[in-house]
C-alpha cells in the first residue's frame, strides 16, 4: 500500500470519511459535525475549533446520618448508651467496654493515639482519593466538634475501591468511629467548623501504615 493510501485509512474511522477524503477538488470541505468527534464528543454535538473537551458530571452522593447498623459493614460507632454498661468510679459513671474490635497485624507496630485538628469544610465537597490501613484499625474520637463528615467503600474482587457502593456519614458531637483494618475510606473532614479528634492506629512508619487510592472518578459529597 501507498504512502498515500495509508495516510488516507487514517482518515477514515468507523465508516465516515474526512473532510479532505470526501470533498471534491476545488469544492469547500463538510461541516465539521460529519467529522470523528474530537475528545469523545457525541457524534454530531456542535463544536468548535480549540473548545475545551466536556467534563463528566459527578456522581452524587447524599450523606445521611451514621447509625451502628449501617456502618457495620465498614467498622464500629463509639458512644456512649449503645449497651448497658456497668457502674463505675463509685456510681458516678457507667463504663461500656470492648466498645470497638480493635486489630493489627504487624507485631513490630506500635500503638500511636495521636491528636488531629481538622479545619472547617461545607457541603457539597469534591473527593479526591480514598485511603486504607492494611494492617490496623484506625479509631476517631471527637474532643471538640460540631459535625463531621465519614466516607467509606467496600473492596472489588482485585482489592481496588468499590466507588459506585461509597457511602457517606454525617457524624455528630459524642459520636466516634472506628474503621476495620483494610476498609477504604476518605480522610475526616470536620463540618460547620474546626474539629479536634484522637485517633488510635498501629504503626510502624512503613507504607503499609496507609495506603491512597486517587480517583478518577467525580464524586460530590452532598447532605
Amino acid at each position: 500500500m501507498s504512502a498515500r493510501r495509508t495516510k488516507k485509512a487514517r482518515n477514515v474511522e468507523d465508516g465516515v470519511p474526512s473532510a479532505t477524503d470526501s470533498a471534491p477538488p476545488g469544492s469547500a470541505p463538510p461541516p465539521l459535525s460529519g467529522r470523528r468527534p474530537p475528545n469523545g464528543r457525541p457524534r454530531g454535538a456542535p463544536y468548535e475549533e480549540g473548545a475545551p473537551p466536556v467534563a463528566a458530571a459527578p456522581t452524587v452522593v447524599v450523606a445521611v446520618p451514621i447509625t451502628p447498623e449501617a456502618f457495620a459493614p465498614f467498622g464500629d460507632v463509639v458512644c456512649a448508651g449503645l449497651t448497658e454498661g456497668r457502674s463505675a468510679n463509685m456510681g458516678t459513671a457507667t463504663r461500656c467496654d470492648w466498645s470497638a474490635a480493635l486489630e493489627s497485624t504487624r507485631p513490630g507496630a506500635r500503638p500511636n493515639l495521636a491528636v488531629f485538628r481538622s479545619l472547617a469544610k461545607t457541603l457539597p465537597f469534591e473527593m479526591t482519593l480514598l485511603e486504607k490501613h492494611p494492617c490496623s484499625t484506625q479509631a476517631f474520637l471527637p474532643m471538640v466538634c460540631t459535625r463531621y463528615l465519614v466516607c467509606v467503600a467496600p473492596a472489588l474482587a482485585d482489592g481496588s475501591p468499590d466507588v459506585e457502593r461509597l457511602r457517606a456519614f454525617r457524624c455528630g458531637p459524642g459520636v466516634g468511629i472506628n474503621y476495620r483494618r483494610d476498609v477504604w475510606h476518605h480522610p475526616i473532614l470536620a463540618l460547620d467548623g474546626p474539629a479536634d479528634f484522637a485517633m488510635l492506629a498501629w504503626e510502624d512508619g512503613s507504607p503499609q501504615d496507609c495506603v491512597e487510592w486517587p480517583l478518577a472518578e467525580r464524586l460530590l459529597i452532598t447532605e
